[in-house]
């Protein structure tokens, strides 16, 4: 049985995987989840970018809350 150890990396001050479990959703060391994401604002035309570390979640929720979040950004 071959277990691949996770590659780490530090971002932000925080260690999360290399790579996202779902898109914009990276799991952290330390527990939680990091989601990040970019929208356009509706009102400015600007671009804003979504990133918050969510440390009580799982990874459905933290995508949930990720599109939720843009989703406002957008309207």
């Amino acid at each position: 049985m071959s277990t691949k150890s996770k590659e780490w990396k530090l971002v932000r001050g925080t260690w999360i995987a290399a790579e996202p479990i779902l898109p914009g959703v990276w799991p952290r060391k330390e527990g939680g989840h990091v989601v990040r994401g970019r929208a356009t604002d509706a009102r400015t035309g600007q671009q804003k970018d979504v990133w918050r570390v969510l440390t009580g979640s799982n990874k459905n929720e933290a995508y949930q809350w990720l599109q939720t979040e843009l989703g406002r950004i957008r309207s």
